[in-house]
Order: structure tokens, then sequence, then C-alpha cells
């Protein structure tokens, strides 16, 4: 089984919703794509914003500020090539 994750930076997800109509229903509804409507930002760019998605700890938690998944701890096994 594979999981997409897709995070879109500097946009709210109703800004996105009012902005780009299409695409929210292209990966909504033919994609059955699932929002995370409570999830809110961490941090100011993507790195300390994405790591709590995939670890559950935050990037400063785990004393990482670079972005090398190898690094990380993940609650599965990512298939890094």
């Amino acid at each position: 089984m594979g999981v997409a994750v897709v995070g879109i930076d500097s946009v709210s997800r109703l800004n996105f919703m009012r902005q780009l109509p299409k695409s929210y229903m292209a990966l909504t509804q033919k994609l059955g794509a699932v929002v995370f409507q409570g999830f809110n930002k961490v941090g100011y760019n993507t790195l300390p914003n994405i790591v709590p998605i995939l670890t559950g700890w935050y990037s400063s938690e785990q004393g990482f500020h670079q972005f090398d998944l190898n690094l990380f701890i993940f609650f599965f096994e990512p298939e890094i090539t």
C-alpha cells in the first residue's frame, strides 16, 4: 500500500479551497484525499511542519535541523531510494 502526503506551504486550507477550487475538488473527490482540518503550523517553514506529521515529534525534539529523512525516527519504515 502506498501513501502520498501532499503538503502545501504558505497557504491556509480555507484559502486553498477559495483560490484553487478545482485542485481542491480533484484532490478530495476524484483522488479521495483526506484533509487534516485540525492541523496547525508549528514552525515557519516546511521542515518543522512536516516532521510532526511523519514522526509525531517536533524536529527540535529529535535534535535535527536539516531535512535528511535518514535521521528521523518514524512511526513506519520509509522506503528511501
